[in-house]
């Protein structure tokens, strides 16, 4: 039998074996797809369009309907996070940090209003936690950051639809002296946290891990592989060269 042959036949042997062992594959994948797809990531947009609406009606001043909006906003998120147990723990883990982001985001909204106002003092609020919420510190932590960057334009609104019309109690220049400790404040919490734990906060301690980035490895494997044949034919070559001389 000839070398090429051997090859082949070990090539399509190691496939068919590959294929025995994961035989189940195909079915799991096509029920963690529909969940995912069906069930999941429906949740998911319902989370993230509450979160979003809570945020416009607290720029109309409708506190009480961003406070309803809110109340959604936690009931899609508890019925997403009951449905996550149909999915591999890593996909899982991302669309529940994505969700609790959203959750925490429009949470800080509804606290930070009446401070941003000038109704109530940061001392007369309670900020909830993670524990209360229900979401990982990573997903709190990122909720809070989009925070930050949300409240400047919630400022922006109440400024243009509320303060320059007189329906508002604060000045223009209260709004944006309170607007500007909140923001800093945030700053400076994060910033305790930047230098030290990078990668806990990642919610990862190594880089480049899980299917897609190991799927690469392939392609570089057979590269290696490739490669390697090549040496070893122009070794061959070489040597059958010196040999014949």
């Amino acid at each position: 039998m000839s070398r090429d042959k051997v090859l082949e036949d070990l090539e399509k042997e190691v496939a068919e074996a590959l294929t025995a062992a994961s035989e189940d594959f195909p079915r799991i994948f096509e029920d963690q797809r529909r969940a995912y797809g069906k069930q999941c990531l429906g949740k998911l947009r319902l989370v993230t369009r509450s979160s979003h609406r809570v945020f416009r009606y607290l720029g109309k001043g409708d506190v009480v309907e961003a406070q309803e909006e809110f109340a959604y906003c936690q009931r899609y998120y508890g019925e997403l996070i009951a449905s996550l147990e149909a999915l591999p723990q890593l996909i899982a883990a991302e669309i529940a940090n994505d969700a609790g982001q959203e959750l925490t985001e429009a949470a800080m909204g509804i606290v930070f209003y009446p401070v941003l106002v000038g109704e109530k003092e940061l001392s007369e609020v309670a900020l909830p936690s993670c524990k209360d919420l229900n979401t990982t510190p990573q997903a709190w932590l990122a909720g809070v950051a989009d925070f930050s960057s949300e409240i400047s334009k919630l400022a922006e609104q109440i400024r243009a639809r509320l303060v320059r019309r007189g329906l508002a109690k604060i000045s223009e220049r209260s709004l944006g002296d309170r607007l500007l400790a909140i923001t800093d404040g945030i700053q400076k919490y994060f910033d305790r946290y930047d230098e030290s734990y990078p990668k806990i906060l990642n919610a990862s301690n190594r880089r480049f891990q899980g299917y897609h980035a190991k799927e690469r490895l392939v392609g570089g494997s057979a590269a290696w592989a490739a490669k390697m044949l090549n040496d070893i034919n122009d070794d061959e070559s070489l040597y059958n060269k010196e040999n014949e001389e």
